[in-house]
C-alpha cells in the first residue's frame, strides 16, 4: 500500500531523502556562518545560500504536485531570508549599526548612532590622534576585542571597518 503512493515516480523516496540532506547541510552551514560571522547581513552570501538551497529544494519536490514544487523552495528562500532579521548575540546589531555610518558624517552624528555601544576614547567628540574612534559592543570575553573603528577626517567620516575578536 506504501508502495502505491509511489507508483510512477522511481526512487521518489531517495530523491526525498537526498533533498533533505542537502538542505540540512546548507541550512546548517549557513546558520553557523550567521551565528559566527552575521554572514546574512550581507546581500550576497543570503543569495548564494538561497541558490545553495534550490537543488535540495528541488529534489525535496520531486513528483509532487505543481503547487508543492512552486511553495516549497519559495518557503525555503523565505526562511534565509528571515535569518536575517535574527539577533542570535550582540555582534549582528552592533555591525547592522555600524553598515549605516556613511561617509561626510559628524563625529556627533556617528556618536549618536552608536551610543549603545562601548566607545575609546570614552569622551563624546573626542578622537584618537589618528582621528579614530573605537566602538565595541560587549565586554564578555568572547566579544570584548570585536571593534569597530570609524576614521575621521577634519571630523568627518571617511571609512569604517570591523575588527573581529
Amino acid at each position: 500500500m506504501a508502495e502505491a503512493r509511489y507508483r510512477g515516480v522511481p526512487h521518489r523516496r531517495l530523491v526525498t531523502m537526498i533533498g533533505v540532506l542537502l538542505l540540512l547541510v546548507t541550512g546548517t552551514t549557513y546558520l553557523l556562518f550567521d551565528i559566527w560571522a552575521a554572514a546574512s547581513l550581507k546581500p550576497g552570501v543570503v543569495l548564494l545560500a538561497c541558490a545553495a538551497s534550490l537543488p535540495g529544494s528541488l529534489l525535496l519536490v520531486y513528483g509532487r504536485t505543481y503547487r508543492m514544487r512552486l511553495a516549497v523552495p519559495i518557503v525555503v528562500i523565505l526562511c534565509f531570508f528571515a535569518v536575517t532579521l535574527i539577533n542570535w548575540d550582540t555582534r549582528k546589531p552592533f555591525l547592522r549599526t555600524l553598515d549605516t555610518l556613511r561617509p561626510g558624517m559628524t563625529v556627533e552624528q556617528v556618536d549618536q548612532l552608536m551610543a549603545p555601544y562601548y566607545r575609546a576614547p570614552a569622551a563624546p567628540g573626542s578622537m584618537t590622534t589618528e582621528g579614530s574612534v573605537g566602538y565595541r559592543h560587549a565586554n564578555a570575553p568572547w566579544g570584548d576585542s570585536d571593534v569597530g573603528l570609524v576614521y575621521f577626517v577634519d571630523g568627518r567620516v571617511i571609512a569604517h571597518t570591523f575588527l573581529p575578536d
